[in-house]
């Protein structure tokens, strides 16, 4: 629509005349013509989606950035949101991607026991190299175990280099008779905001098991990370009953510390953000941290995550819009927030006690030349060995008030995101400042 928008007006950019026999009207009035006009599209484009079951380009754009705007000036009571997003198909997620190639394999089974999903966007060779070593041995010990495995991954911007060690992975895959679907294209060709165009692109890689052509007892998500096979492994197979398991990625700031990366997301149970450096988690969480065990949380993703495969099948996928709050909330509407708290949020109203866990002894970096020092600096504060899975804490509700990180378009970045965060979400009542 944005494209339609720009063709609509592009009459004032070509519109000729001769000076010497035509009178002009003045410049500023041309201009505040121009501004009017724009303003009555958009308001046309937002009374007729208001109400209706769906949403489109802008008038997604606007209901977003309203939706911020009543949520910083308390007036969420007036705000209401129907969602009913289009539904993925294969043609529409390719028209996500400039110049895509797909290679597919020509035979997949119907139930997996493990579905992996990548995502990628402009990364160097070096990290996509790493993924796919690790990723290698942790196909090949999943096949030892008899498990079942399929491949989704969706690449965009690389170098050449990139997409030719896809093309060597996708043959790989193919000799060990693992489904595949690998989509390799130019770049992105998104909605105008970035969360919502994230959302729609997650559910790409996702699509075989929202069209229900495969169905799949652990979904494995990555970010564009490198990690080490054997911790991913050991999510897998431990045996514990789950919703979300996640990992924590790192990267090492400029004083040569251990910093946490995914503050944005993650929430514990008492709805709270994790400090950026060490000690990271509260008292509690931070004694099974440094054992290396497995902890309660609210929400998480961390670059690795398990997804419980059932959720899928439940109806559950990433959004990027807000929605109707649940019926255990007073509030008129969610937080304009990541695509994975969404998430974290849908899991939790349909489970009621969900199980969502952060595994300390799982770690990702986004450079692969960061990825041992990570590993010495967490050798320094953690016990050598893992621990398994003991004493997990029972299932609990929900936390009453969830720290809300809104995403700002134009104005909040991943690494500054918890600038713009405030208290007692979902009821929306600014605080005093920032937290």
């Amino acid at each position: 629509m944005c494209q339609k928008l720009t063709g609509t007006f592009s009459w004032w950019r070509s519109f000729k005349v001769d000076k010497v026999t035509t009178k002009l009207p003045p410049r500023k009035l041309l201009s505040a013509l121009k501004v009017f006009l724009i303003v009555l599209v958009f308001i046309f484009l937002f009374l007729k989606d208001f109400f209706s079951n769906s949403f489109q380009d802008v008038s997604d754009l606007v209901r977003w950035n309203l939706a911020f705007f009543y949520h910083s000036n308390d007036y969420t009571h007036s705000l209401s949101f129907k969602i009913l997003e289009e539904t993925e198909t294969r043609v529409y997620c390719l028209s996500h991607i400039e110049y895509p190639t797909v290679l597919e394999s020509k035979e997949h089974s119907q139930q997996v026991d493990v579905y992996i999903g990548l995502l990628l966007h402009s990364n160097e060779i070096s990290l996509v190299r790493s993924w796919v070593s690790e990723t290698t041995k942790l196909l090949k010990n999943l096949i030892e175990q008899k498990l079942d495995v399929f491949v989704s991954i969706i690449e965009d911007a690389g170098k050449q280099d990139v997409k030719e060690q896809l093309r060597d992975f996708s043959s790989f895959l193919r000799e060990l008779k693992v489904g595949y679907r690998i989509i390799l294209g130019k770049s992105f060709v998104g909605y105008p905001h970035r969360i919502y165009t994230l959302s729609r692109i997650r559910n790409c890689v996702l699509l075989p098991l929202i069209l229900q052509e495969i169905s799949a007892t652990h979904v494995l998500m990555f970010n564009d990370v490198t990690y080490q096979f054997e911790r991913v492994l050991d999510l897998i197979v431990d045996g514990q009953s789950y919703d979300m398991k996640c990992g924590i990625d790192y990267f090492i700031n400029n004083d040569k510390t251990l910093q946490l990366y995914d503050l944005w997301v993650m929430r514990n149970m008492d709805g709270d953000i994790p400090r950026a450096k060490y000690p990271f988690f509260n008292r509690f969480d931070s004694d099974r941290f440094v054992r290396k065990l497995p902890f309660r949380a609210y929400c998480c993703w961390g670059g690795i995550a398990l997804l419980n495969g059932s959720l899928f099948r439940e109806g559950i996928r990433f959004r990027g819009l807000p929605n109707l709050a649940s019926s255990s909330y007073q509030s008129e509407a969610e937080c304009p927030q990541s695509e994975i708290n969404f998430f974290c949020d849908d899991v939790w109203d349909i489970r009621g006690k969900a199980n969502v866990f952060i595994y300390s002894s799982l770690f990702s970096v986004y450079r692969s030349d960061e990825l041992e020092s990570v590993s010495l600096h967490l050798n320094k504060i953690q016990n050598q060995k893992a621990q398994g899975v003991a004493e997990i804490s029972p299932p609990q509700h929900r936390p009453k008030n969830i720290v809300c990180c809104p995403w700002i378009e134009g104005v909040t970045n991943i690494a500054g995101a918890t600038t713009v965060c405030y208290s007692n979400y979902p009821i929306y009542k600014l605080p005093e400042g920032p937290v």
